[in-house]
């Protein structure tokens, strides 16, 4: 972790065994979260670095992660093409669903927090309404 406008290294801190696939901050600032290929979505203190709660669900590879933009939610895709939803909070799963047939890589939140978009390796973009699980749009070319 840097400080970057004293250009000032704060702490190093290894978040995983294996490969880290993924990592995003909070909205906020206080937190991150970090996927990683041995399935592990664990949250961070970002301030101490200290491991905040590791959430467990994943049965392959974390691609990546996002945080709505109220810091509220915190949703992961994986290597078998699933969408996670969690509370950054208590670690808790809030929702679940196959988005692609594999190998999901994106995902992000549209600036409301209503949409979520993904997409995998067969370059098949999708738009989620986030409330209802259901999608929106398929953008497949």
């Amino acid at each position: 972790m840097w400080n970057l406008a004293e250009r000032e290294k704060l702490y190093s801190r290894k978040v995983s065994e294996g490969w880290a696939e993924s990592v995003a901050f909070a909205p906020d600032g206080k937190s991150f979260a970090t996927g990683d290929w041995d399935t592990h979505l664990v949250l961070w203190d970002a301030e101490s670095g200290e491991k905040l709660r590791e959430c467990q669900g994943h049965r392959e590879a974390v691609r990546n992660v996002a945080f709505s933009p109220d810091g509220k939610t915190l949703a992961t895709v994986d290597a078998g093409g699933n969408v996670i939803l969690w509370s950054p909070t208590t670690g808790e799963q809030l929702a679940t669903w196959q988005a692609h047939a594999r190998n999901c890589y994106g995902l992000g939140f549209s600036p409301d927090g209503t949409l979520l978009a993904t997409t995998s390796h067969l370059h098949d973009p999708k738009l989620w309404d986030v409330e209802s699980r259901t999608p929106v749009a398929n953008l497949e070319r």
